[in-house]
């Protein structure tokens, strides 16, 4: 996490990388410099629009095997834009914690190394074929908060289904980011606030859709606040959980959905992920807020004196990773908007309306609905190249809390 000072006083809780220790030049590059050596850990160069370069370290003391871990890959974007200004400008008044997906669907190439081993990627045609990494920032000081805790998380999903030309019919690159959030806003007017986010590339085509609800899970009907997408119109989106379980860390206790369901279907596309994940598969990466600097500093020195009476909220985001996970998209040629425009104009011609097409040639065109075929882009289980999240405000113990909330170096 990034300090960030503000005009009126404002940092981080969790001051891992200071602001006086990065560096930034150009519009991107940056660059995180320890204090005690002067070296460099951490780099990222962006070499073109869609290609950046990120060499790193992270020492063992910071890593779940013991063993230092260091990189050196290249990422090439496939999908993803860069909409960070957009965001921050519509956001500056509400602070809610958004992600910029800048390149969320990246070819990737280079190296890993750990406890001796190193790992080569992108080295061979094969392997350029087969690996896709995930890059995206977020930033923001609001996250979903609630009583109980568990029913107010952020959700989050990632999947990357490299392409394959060899294929029949020909598979194009798949990338696809999902996710949502809930919020109570403690008026009976509006009820909780229930939002959600989507971002998927198929080939050169690439849909975004987004939408609000007002009153979610009351006994009063959900009121549609917002409701859009670039492909026309959001007709659907919905996320399903199923068979909770129980974990446990070093940090306490938690609970998380081992299947989520997503569904999101616009006015030419639909796809469904359904992610059936195991507890084993699942760590935390914790989320400190910010606060201001009386309340930062309040807050360690009671923790360091056993106690806690200005408590931070601490996010943890349970997350796993290679989930399998069982991903349908499908695309329909006309919608029934078109079909029936298109035998209206007919019949106002008085040329014969049009009531049926041919089907596109391929073995993919399943499907005659409202005046449309529907094509099966992709139909299949895949557990690599994905991950998976449930994060709230779950409880952790006083030892990790105290750890969360001190002044941290990277050192």
């Amino acid at each position: 996490m990034i300090h960030k000072q503000r005009s009126v006083g404002r940092e981080t809780a969790h001051d891992a990388i200071p602001l006086q220790d990065l560096e930034h030049s150009g519009e991107w590059n940056l660059a995180f410099r320890k204090r005690r050596d002067g070296s460099v850990p951490h780099r990222m160069t962006l070499l073109d629009n869609d290609t950046y370069n990120i060499l790193a370290e992270m020492p063992g003391s910071k890593t779940a095997s013991g063993h230092p871990v260091r990189w050196n890959l290249t990422f090439h974007r496939v999908h993803g834009m860069y909409s960070g200004l957009d965001g921050e400008e519509g956001n500056k008044e509400h602070c809610a914690v958004v992600s910029t997906l800048f390149a969320y669907h990246s070819r990737v190439s280079g190296w890993v190394e750990s406890g001796g081993r190193r790992f080569e990627f992108g080295s061979d045609d094969v392997s350029s074929r087969r690996y896709r990494a995930y890059a995206a920032g977020s930033w923001g000081c609001k996250l979903p908060s609630g009583s109980p805790a568990i029913r107010y998380p952020w959700t989050w999903a990632w999947i990357a289904i490299p392409g394959d030309e060899a294929a029949n019919p020909p598979r194009p690159e798949m990338g696809l980011a999902v996710g949502t959030a809930v919020f109570q806003l403690n008026s009976t007017l509006l009820g909780d606030l229930y939002g959600g986010y989507a971002n998927v590339g198929v080939g050169t085509e690439v849909v975004a859709a987004s939408f609000a609800d007002l009153h979610h899970g009351s006994s009063v009907a959900e009121v549609p606040l917002t409701k859009s997408s670039s492909d026309g119109h959001l007709r659907k989106y919905t996320l399903g959980y199923e068979s909770w379980a129980r974990g446990a860390d070093e940090d306490g206790e938690f609970e998380v959905p081992l299947v989520q369901s997503y569904d999101v279907h616009t006015a030419h596309w639909r796809f469904q992920l359904r992610f059936e994940s195991e507890i084993g598969q699942y760590f935390r990466c914790p989320v400190v807020l910010e606060r201001d600097v009386a309340g930062v500093a309040a807050a360690a020195a009671a923790a360091a004196e056993g106690g806690a009476p200005n408590r931070l909220q601490v996010f943890s985001d349970y997350r796993a990773v290679g989930v399998r996970t069982h991903v349908r998209i499908w695309h329909r040629e006309r919608t029934p908007e078109e079909f029936a425009a298109t035998r209206q104009a007919a019949l106002r011609s008085g040329s014969p309306a049009p009531l049926a097409v041919a089907a596109p040639a391929g073995a993919n065109a399943t499907e005659w609905t409202e005046g449309a075929w529907t094509r099966v882009v992709f139909d299949g289980v895949v557990d690599t190249m994905n991950a998976l999240e449930y994060a709230y405000e779950s409880p952790i113990n006083e030892a990790a809390y105290r750890n969360y909330v001190k002044p941290q170096q990277f050192d």
